[in-house]
């Protein structure tokens, strides 16, 4: 498969404006950075599988979009101050 011609440096730097503005305004309205808010509502998603179910960590992380289990972790232990099966124990409301 060839590989597409990069596109006219005037569209180039257009999307780099565009970029830029959505960015800057969701910043604004979020109080945070894309990357940040989607990093949080993953993890907000995780804690609540977490909590109500019994997935395991593998499957949550899948469902939550992540495709490395310690990156997944690592995070969520920065979020929440506790590792995924911390929180699980301390907060889970489904039976183990």
């Amino acid at each position: 498969m060839a590989c597409r011609p990069p596109p006219p440096g005037g569209r180039v730097s257009t999307l780099q404006g565009v970029t830029r503005t959505l960015v800057r305004r969701f910043k604004e309205h979020t109080g945070e950075g894309p990357q940040v808010w989607i990093q949080k509502q993953r993890i907000e998603s995780g804690r609540q599988l977490l909590e109500t179910t019994r997935l395991s960590l593998d499957d949550i992380v899948c469902e939550v979009g992540y495709t490395d289990v310690s990156s997944f972790r690592r995070l969520f232990k920065r979020h929440t101050g506790l590792t995924p099966r911390e929180y699980r124990h301390r907060f889970s409301a489904v039976s183990a």
